[in-house]
């Protein structure tokens, strides 16, 4: 009982602040997309309709609040004032771990190594908080919201993917993804633009065509550049988040809205594997035949720090995680041995 009455009041709070930030349709719209996430309902056709109005809502607002920027880079294309910079396979690979490396949990530093094995000839740049300023200047309004709370460290590093990619290219990739393959051979060299595509998804705005964790550019793109001014404006102005997918509704806007963009876009193959298969799996006995049908294939698995994880279960079977823990092992003490 005092559990829904506290679940109750935040989604009061959530709907006054709002209300207040942007207008009254977004807090009703996103009042009732919590109610169909909390009810379990995203799927019927109660729920899908929701979801289409949210979108629909905010997307319509960030249209008209940033229409100056929209015509900007409308301009950009028509003139023909477009980077032709395309991803090197000397481009960076930047991953990003706030605390820094010593301080990742242990799935973490799994994926880390996953990402410095299959990395090829690009340089592994990991950013954290004190380095971060080295690489990119971040606007000090944008950095004062973050120690005050306003923005979470999460959200700013939207802001420092799109500034790095913007400013060097690069690759980036998210902390917690597993990387299967070596990464030359799935992401095209002389490309301009790469990130993961899979299977749409109809809560997720973008459906399936990118993904935030797993973007690369050449420098100066004109999509990535697109993003990260929005993006960046949104933040100088409000101090109240639209979405946690902001990133995803601000790509699909340059989706929608640039020829440039929606090219780059629509020739990047749609991944056929299951990018979630270990992570919904991550705390069962291991497979091996399954592991080499669903996991080996990848390219990419996405994992998380924010479960509980263990080596085996309790029949002292290996799990999931106990078998690509003792992977990561075993290259270690074969490293060592080399060295």
């Amino acid at each position: 009982m005092i559990s829904s009455i506290n679940k109750l009041k935040r989604f009061i709070s959530n709907f006054i602040l709002m209300a207040s930030e942007f207008n009254l349709r977004i807090a009703i719209a996103d009042y009732l997309y919590r109610i169909a996430y909390m009810l379990g309902i995203m799927n019927s056709c109660i729920g899908k309709l929701i979801v289409k109005n949210m979108h629909s809502t905010k997307t319509k607002y960030l249209k008209k609040e940033y229409y100056y920027l929209i015509e900007k880079y409308h301009k950009i294309e028509a003139a023909k004032k477009i980077s032709n910079e395309t991803i090197k396979s000397e481009s960076p690979i930047w991953v990003c771990w706030w605390q820094g490396k010593e301080l990742m949990p242990e799935v973490t530093k799994i994926c880390y190594e996953t990402i410095s094995k299959h990395s090829c000839h690009h340089p592994v740049i990991l950013i954290d908080k004190t380095n971060f300023q080295n690489y990119v200047d971040i606007p000090g309004c944008i950095l004062e919201k973050v120690k005050n709370g306003h923005i979470t460290i999460t959200h700013l590093s939207d802001i420092i993917r799109l500034c790095l990619l913007s400013k060097y290219g690069g690759i980036w990739i998210d902390s917690t993804i597993y990387l299967n393959q070596d990464i030359d051979a799935f992401i095209p060299i002389e490309t301009p633009f790469y990130s993961y595509k899979h299977f749409p998804q109809d809560y997720n705005i973008v459906r399936g065509k990118w993904s935030g964790y797993f973007i690369a550019s050449g420098k100066n793109n004109f999509l990535i550049s697109f993003i990260k001014e929005m993006i960046i404006e949104f933040y100088k102005k409000h101090n109240q988040l639209l979405d946690y997918l902001l990133m995803d509704y601000v790509f699909e806007i340059g989706y929608q809205q640039y020829s440039t963009s929606k090219a780059m876009v629509d020739r990047l193959p749609t991944e056929q594997c299951d990018m979630n298969y270990l992570l919904d799996h991550i705390i069962q006995p291991y497979n091996e035949e399954n592991y080499n049908i669903h996991i080996k294939p990848s390219k990419i698995q996405k994992l998380s720090y924010k479960i509980q994880l263990i080596e085996q279960d309790n029949s002292g079977r290996i799990t999931y995680y106990g078998y690509i823990k003792n992977q990561y092992k075993n290259e270690h003490i074969n490293y060592s041995t080399r060295i």
